[in-house]
């Protein structure tokens, strides 16, 4: 499955990006931001895109998991599967694909729910 999709997205995470595609919340993993070179600790960049790429896969390997098991399911049975993103565009329909690992995507039916910022503890109803 190839997804075109476009800004706004619906959340955000530090690792992440959640888009709204019909009826699917699509979670996109985002590149490590190129670090200034003044910057005292830069990020390796090799090694961090290799770190997200396995929390991706382990994500996914999570829901796929849950799937399995009987008493898990009721809690996971949203999640879809691994999706890949030919492009995302930005609210002026410029390509900003190269901020993201376009192949580290996975799809889940969109529900509407309360929403908790874990960063806040605030809760807000997603549209």
């Amino acid at each position: 499955m190839t997804i075109i999709l476009h800004e706004p997205s619906i959340g955000e995470g530090f690792f992440g990006k959640v888009f709204l595609k019909d009826d699917s919340a699509i979670k996109v993993f985002k590149r490590p931001p190129n670090i200034n070179a003044n910057v005292l600790d830069p990020v390796d960049i090799v090694g961090e895109t290799q770190r997200r790429r396995q929390i991706f896969d382990s994500e996914v390997l999570a829901y796929q998991t849950a799937l399995e098991i009987d008493v898990l399911r009721q809690y996971v049975n949203h999640f879809r599967d691994r999706v890949v993103i030919s492009h995302i565009y930005d609210e002026n329909n410029n390509d900003i694909s190269g901020d993201f690992l376009l192949d580290c995507a996975y799809s889940m039916q969109y529900l509407c729910v309360d929403f908790i910022d874990a960063n806040t503890n605030t809760g807000h109803l997603e549209k």
